[in-house]
């Protein structure tokens, strides 16, 4: 799994101490890394290979979802509504963005320490493999993007971030000059990236 920085920046009205987090469960992650970009030769185990892991390691609910050997879309979101309901149950303040379009649901917690945070994080991993580890694993490699799914993925994101009106060269573009402008660019830049990431979420489900 990875952190959603995009949320992570969100103000959220508890002060300067604090700290969030947030689950990014989808195809790849969320944010601008791509397969590519963290191991240009990666290669997905083989959906099987993948299946006979998590069924050889799942329990309760998810054994349930995995005998089948596919992770519906249904079964996915159930997967996250019991990993909220847990973290719940277990103290943490969670916030929960509903799924849209093709966007799976989010799920984050904040804390007002660096302590609480890290207290939270742990509850966060448990109840992670608790109900979503072996689900999320297939889900993922069921939605592996091909080459050319990513290449697509990224003229439409550019192009995205031209309609909102930053001057971008198309020809060449990458992950890594988006998150450059992202990080880097001028507030206006930074906010047409980020507005353009949530909107590639809905449209390509990551």
């Amino acid at each position: 799994m990875k952190l959603n920085p995009n949320l992570m920046r969100r103000p959220m009205g508890l002060g300067a101490c604090l700290v969030a987090a947030i689950i990014a469960i989808s195809i790849v992650g969320y944010g601008l890394a791509s397969q590519r970009d963290s191991d240009p030769a990666a290669t997905p185990a083989p959906l099987s290979e993948v299946v006979a892991a998590a069924q050889a390691s799942a329990q309760g609910a998810q054994a349930a979802a995995l005998s089948d050997g596919v992770i519906s879309w249904d079964e996915h979101e159930a997967a996250l509504s019991a990993v909220a309901s847990c973290l719940a149950s277990a103290g943490v303040a969670v916030e929960v963005r509903p799924a849209e379009g093709r966007k799976p649901t989010e799920i984050g917690f904040s804390a007002v320490s660096i302590e609480e945070g890290e207290a939270a994080r742990a509850k966060l991993e448990d109840c992670k493999t608790r109900h979503l580890a072996a689900i999320e694993d297939v889900w993922q490699a069921q939605n592996w993007l091909t080459p050319a799914q990513e290449d697509t993925i990224l003229a439409w994101l550019g192009q995205c971030v031209k309609d909102a009106g930053v001057s971008l060269d198309t020809s060449s573009l990458s992950n890594a000059t988006l998150m450059s402008l992202q990080r880097d660019g001028s507030p206006a830049e930074s906010s047409a990236v980020t507005l353009c990431i949530e909107k590639r979420k809905v449209v390509f489900g990551q």
